[in-house]
């Protein structure tokens, strides 16, 4: 299991999380999102130009942090060979927010 975390104070369009795994496939088995605005979160596969979104947007705001627990049996794949991604826009005044996510690249 590896995990990947970032911080951010800005909208992000399509940045990147995970890189693309040649020929795996990303597993994603829990999502932790900590703002301190609100802020909505989408988690992309093959992050760029003409993502696909994975699930509904995750809203997180100042009242706590939003943690998606899914393990390995209802974890969120990417397609072979694509990375992890999001967009995050601010439902208001913006401000700073973190995003972590635990994985596993399988075959």
């Amino acid at each position: 299991m590896t995990v990947v975390s970032e911080s951010y104070s800005t909208a992000q369009t399509s940045a990147v999380l995970i890189p693309p795994q040649a020929g795996q496939i990303i597993r994603v088995v829990r999502v932790v999102i900590t703002a301190w605005t609100d802020v909505r979160i989408t988690l992309l596969s093959d992050p760029g130009p003409a993502p696909d979104e994975l699930l509904a947007p995750l809203y997180a705001g100042k009242s706590g942090p939003v943690c998606l627990r899914l393990g390995r049996s209802h974890a969120i794949v990417t397609e072979r060979g694509r990375g992890l991604g999001m967009h995050a826009s601010f439902n208001g005044t913006a401000g700073q927010y973190s995003v972590s996510v635990w994985y596993e690249v399988v075959s």
